[in-house]
C-alpha cells in the first residue's frame, strides 16, 4: 500500500473513530436497555400470570373446601341420626334387661344396622378397647388419634384416613355412661353418594370451570386446564370460551405438527409443590385464529388432578421493548449516514494532504533500496529544512559512512591485517566491530602459527615413538607365537597322559571288580567243599551201616546152613563193596578237608588284596582328574596366549598407522603454515571488550593500510 493511501485511511480512521465508538456505544446500550426491558417485561409477566394462577388455585380449594363441608355435614347429620337412634334402642334394653342376656341384645342391637356398602357400628369403653365389634372384641386402639379423641370427648364427629383401606372414613360416637360405652356408627365417605347433592356440586363445578374459560390476560391470553389420570393427559378440562359461551377447541400440538400436551404434563408432575413451569409454543389461538408465539405457565392441582394453566402472546407480553428497539434501531441509521459522509470529506482532504508528502518520502524509499542492495554511491542531496530534508541529509552520511566501512572490508579481505580502525565515537558500534574483528584476526593467526609449529614437531616425535612401538609389536608377536606352539605341544602331551591314565583307570576298576568277584566265588566254593564233606559223611555212614548189614546177613546165612549160601556169597560180595565205598568216603573227606583250608587261605589273600587293588583304583582316578584339569589349563593357558598374540598383532597395525597418520599431520601442518602467510599481521594484540552502547555514531575513519 502506498504512502498516500495510508495517509488516507490514517485521516479517515481518525474522522470516524469517534463516529464508530458512539455507533458502538449506542448499540451496545440499545441492546441492553431492549433486554432489560424485555427482562422486565417477562419478570413482570411471570408475576402476573403466577398471581393469577394462584388465584385460581385459591378460587379452586374454596370451591374443594364447600364441596367437603357439604359432603361432611350430610354424612354429619346421617350418621348422629344413626347414632342417637342406637343410644335410644341400649338405653332402653338396658332399663328392661339386666346381666348376660341384656349385654348380648345390646350387642346384636349396636352391630345390626349396615351403613353403606361396608360401614358399620362398634362399641369401646373409657380405656379404648373394643368392647362390640363384628371381628376385633377385646382388642385395645388406645394411643390412636381418633380413638383417644373419641374417648376424651365422649362425644362429636370425626374423619380419619384409614391407612390399610387408603380413604377417608367418618364417625359419629356418643358415650353411654350406665355401661362405660363409647357407641359409634362409622363408614367410608365414598360409600354415602346417595346423601350427596350430587346436581348441585355438578352444578358448582360447572360454574367454576366457566369463570375460567370466561377469564382473559390482554387481547389473546387465557386460562386453560388440562385433566390427568395415572400420569397420562386426557386433553383440556378447561378451554377459552368464544360468542355465545362456548368452549373453543385448543390445540394439542405446536405450528409444526409436534405434541405438547404429555410432555408439558410430565414436566408439570415433576415440579416441587407450589412452583411454576413455562414453555412457550407456536400455536393458533383459537381467540384470533392466527398464529402467534405463546408463553404458557403452568402448575399441578393435585385435588382436581389438573394442569392448571395460563397462556399469553409475545407481542402482547414484549411490545414496550419492541417499540424500544425500534427507535434504538432510528437512531443508529442516522449515526452510520452521517459517518459515511464525514468519511467522504476526510478522504477528500487526506488525498490532497498525502500527495506534498509522498514524491519526498519516494525518494528516500529509492535511496533506501539501493543501500539494501550494497550500493553505497548514491545520495539525495536535497535542499529543505523539514523533517523530510533531515531525513535525507542522515541517510546521505549513512551511505558515506557505508561506503568507508566496506573500502576497509576490502583491506581486510585483500589480507592486510595491519590496518587499524578507528572509531567515530564511543557509539560507532560498527567500528567497534570491525576493530574487534582486526584485533581478533591477529591473535587468532598469530597462535595458529603457533600451534601449526608445535603439531608438526609433535607429529616427528609421535612418528618416531610408532615406529619403535611398531618394531617392539613386532618382537613381541613372534615370543606370543613361540610360547603357543609351546604351549600346544604341552597340551598334547598332557593330554596323551590325560588318556594313559583314563585307560588305566579303567583296568584297576575291572581288576577291583574281578579281585571281588574271585573272593565271592572263593566263598561259594568254601561252602560248596564243606557241603560235600557233609554229604561224604552221610555216605561213610551208608557204607558203614551197609557193612553191618551184610555183616549180619552173613552170620544169618551160615545159621541157614546150605539154604543161605547163596545169600552168604551177595552178603560178603556186599560187604565188601561197602568197606571200599567206606574207604573212597574217608578218601573224598580228608581231600574236602585239604581244598576247604586252600580255599580260605586264597580267600584270605584275595581279602588282603581287594583293598590294595581298590586304593590303586582311587588313586589312578586322581591321577585321571588331575591331568584333565591340566588339559584344561593349558588350553585356558593356549587361548590366552592366542589373544595376546592377536592384540600384539593389533598393536603393531596401530602403530603403522599411526606413524603414517603423523607423518600425513606433519605434512598437512607445514601446508597449513605456507597458507597462513597470505595474511600480514602486525603486533598481536588483544581484542578490546564490547561496550553495551545505543545504536548511532558517526562515520568510520580509516587510518594506515
Amino acid at each position: 500500500m502506498s504512502f498516500q493511501w495510508k495517509m488516507i485511511g490514517i485521516v479517515v480512521s481518525a474522522a470516524l473513530l469517534p463516529l464508530l465508538v458512539v455507533l458502538a456505544l449506542t448499540t451496545h446500550y440499545s441492546m441492553k436497555a431492549q433486554e432489560e426491558t424485555v427482562a422486565a417485561a417477562e419478570r413482570m409477566v411471570d408475576a402476573d400470570l403466577e398471581h393469577t394462577i394462584a388465584g385460581l388455585l385459591r378460587l379452586a380449594d374454596a370451591n374443594q373446601a364447600a364441596l367437603k363441608e357439604q359432603r361432611q355435614a350430610a354424612v354429619r347429620n346421617y350418621l348422629r341420626s344413626l347414632a342417637d337412634s342406637l343410644y335410644q334402642r341400649v338405653e332402653a334394653i338396658h332399663r328392661r334387661e339386666s346381666g348376660g342376656a341384656a349385654q348380648e341384645a345390646i350387642r346384636r342391637e349396636i352391630l345390626s344396622p349396615r351403613i353403606g356398602g361396608s360401614g358399620y357400628a362398634f362399641g369401646l369403653n373409657s380405656q379404648g378397647v373394643l368392647t362390640v365389634h363384628p371381628k376385633s372384641e377385646g382388642t385395645s386402639l388406645a394411643g390412636e388419634a381418633h380413638i383417644d379423641e373419641m374417648r376424651d370427648k365422649k362425644e362429636g364427629f370425626i374423619t380419619y384416613h384409614s391407612v390399610t383401606a387408603g380413604r377417608d372414613k367418618a364417625v359419629y360416637y356418643r358415650y353411654f355412661q350406665p355401661l362405660d360405652l363409647i357407641i359409634a356408627p362409622g363408614v367410608f365417605v365414598d360409600e354415602l353418594e346417595s346423601l350427596y347433592d350430587l346436581q348441585g356440586e355438578a352444578a358448582a363445578f360447572s360454574r367454576f370451570v366457566n369463570g375460567l374459560q370466561q377469564l382473559r390476560i390482554g387481547e389473546l391470553g387465557y386460562i386453560w386446564a388440562v385433566s390427568v389420570a395415572d400420569g397420562r393427559s386426557e386433553g383440556f378440562a378447561a378451554s377459552p370460551t368464544g360468542a355465545g359461551g362456548k368452549a373453543l377447541p385448543l390445540p394439542e400440538e405446536d405450528s409444526g405438527g409436534t405434541p405438547f400436551l404429555q410432555p408439558l404434563v410430565d414436566r408439570a408432575l415433576s415440579l416441587p409443590q407450589g412452583e411454576y413451569g413455562e414453555l412457550w409454543l407456536d400455536l393458533v389461538n383459537p381467540l384470533d385464529g392466527q398464529k402467534h408465539r405463546m408463553m404458557y405457565r403452568f402448575t399441578y392441582y393435585p385435588p382436581l388432578n389438573w394442569v392448571i394453566g395460563a397462556a399469553v402472546a409475545e407481542e402482547e407480553v414484549l411490545g414496550a421493548a419492541t417499540r424500544v428497539g425500534a427507535s434504538f434501531s432510528a437512531m443508529e441509521k442516522s449515526i452510520l449516514t452521517g459517518s459515511a459522509v464525514l468519511a467522504l470529506l476526510a478522504c477528500l482532504a487526506a488525498s490532497l494532504f498525502a500527495r506534498t508528502l509522498s514524491r519526498p518520502v519516494q525518494q528516500v524509499a529509492a535511496v533506501v533500496k539501493r543501500v539494501a542492495k550494497g550500493d553505497f554511491t548514491c545520495r539525495l542531496n536535497l535542499q529543505r529544512r523539514d523533517e523530510i530534508g533531515q531525513l535525507a541529509t542522515a541517510l546521505d552520511g549513512m551511505s558515506e559512512h557505508l561506503h568507508r566501512t566496506a573500502e576497509l572490508a576490502e583491506e581486510i579481505a585483500r589480507g592486510n591485517l595491519a590496518v587499524t580502525v578507528v572509531r567515530a565515537s564511543e557509539e560507532d558500534q560498527l567500528g567497534l566491530a570491525l576493530g574487534n574483528m582486526v584485533g581478533t584476526l591477529n591473535n587468532v593467526i598469530g597462535e595458529v602459527k603457533g600451534a601449526m609449529e608445535n603439531v608438526t614437531s609433535g607429529s616427528r616425535a609421535l612418528n618416531d615413538a610408532s615406529q619403535e612401538m611398531s618394531q617392539g609389536a613386532t618382537e613381541q608377536a613372534a615370543a606370543a607365537e613361540e610360547a603357543a606352539a609351546s604351549i600346544e605341544q604341552m597340551e598334547a602331551n598332557i593330554r596323551q597322559n590325560a588318556e594313559n591314565a583314563r585307560k588305566t583307570e579303567q583296568l584297576a576298576v575291572k581288576a577291583a571288580g574281578d579281585a571281588e568277584a574271585s573272593l565271592e566265588a572263593v566263598g561259594d566254593t568254601m561252602t560248596a567243599m564243606k557241603q560235600i564233606a557233609e554229604k561224604i559223611m552221610i555216605v561213610e555212614e551208608i557204607s558203614r551201616q551197609t557193612n553191618l548189614l551184610a555183616l549180619n546177613a552173613a552170620i544169618e546165612a551160615a545159621r541157614a546152613g546150605e539154604h543161605g549160601r547163596g545169600f552168604s556169597v551177595v552178603a560178603a560180595e556186599v560187604r565188601k563193596l561197602a568197606e571200599r565205598s567206606q574207604l573212597a568216603a574217608v578218601e573224598i573227606n580228608g581231600l574236602s578237608i585239604s581244598s576247604v583250608d586252600v580255599a580260605a587261605r586264597a580267600g584270605l589273600m584275595l581279602e588282603a588284596m581287594v583293598p590294595d587293588i581298590q586304593k590303586t583304583a582311587e588313586l589312578v582316578q586322581e591321577i585321571a582328574a588331575g591331568s584333565r584339569e591340566q588339559t584344561m589349563g593349558a588350553g585356558q593357558i593356549g587361548k590366552a596366549i592366542g589373544q595376546l598374540d592377536l592384540v600384539i598383532q593389533q598393536n603393531a597395525t596401530v602403530a603403522e598407522e599411526l606413524a603414517a597418520t603423523s607423518e600425513e599431520l606433519s605434512s598437512q601442518s607445514m601446508q597449513l603454515l605456507e597458507t597462513m602467510t597470505f595474511f600480514s599481521t602486525g603486533d598481536l594484540v588483544e581484542a578490546p571488550e564490547t561496550p553495551r552502547t545505543r545504536p548511532g555514531g558517526q562515520s568510520l575513519q580509516i587510518a594506515g593500510s
